[in-house]
């Protein structure tokens, strides 16, 4: 397995909103040298990355978008033992939370957080693998005491 790449990463405040970002490029073979065979590798795309934003909302309220990236990738097909190409996709996440001090000075438990997420919004189909997705859409509501 050889690969070569950069990976890039960004991340800045204007005012109260934070931007940022992440980016890999990469070139990956693999040889079997023995049988003088090259395959796509499984599971490395050659480009992935996403992009966030967080920005305060009304009511003390903090909200998080991100899109996340992945270029075509390949995987092995089990039936032919050829390669398959995985297409590539994009999917969007979007969460808003809001915290409240539960008591000020010292203890175990200081503030207590609620939030509301959406994974995968679009529901997009993604493939790791021959025939076995990422999970699709998600939403999850969360308590956090700390």
């Amino acid at each position: 397995l050889t690969s070569t790449g950069v990976e890039l990463l960004a991340s800045t405040m204007l005012g109260p909103v934070e931007l940022g970002g992440d980016a890999t490029l990469q070139t990956v073979d693999l040889t079997d040298p023995t049988a003088g065979v090259t395959n796509q590798p499984e599971n490395l795309p050659e480009v992935f990355g996403s992009v966030h934003a967080a920005v305060p909302l009304p009511l003390q309220v903090r909200g998080f978008a991100e899109m996340r990236h992945t270029g075509k990738q390949y995987c092995i097909s089990p039936s032919t033992g050829e390669d398959v190409e995985l297409k590539a996709g994009t999917i969007v996440n979007a969460n808003v939370a809001r915290s409240w001090p539960l008591r000020s000075g010292g203890g175990l438990v200081r503030n207590l957080e609620a939030s509301v997420a959406v994974d995968n919004i679009g529901d997009a189909a993604l493939y790791d693998q021959c025939g076995l997705p990422r999970p699709g859409r998600l939403m999850r509501f969360q308590m956090k005491v700390y």
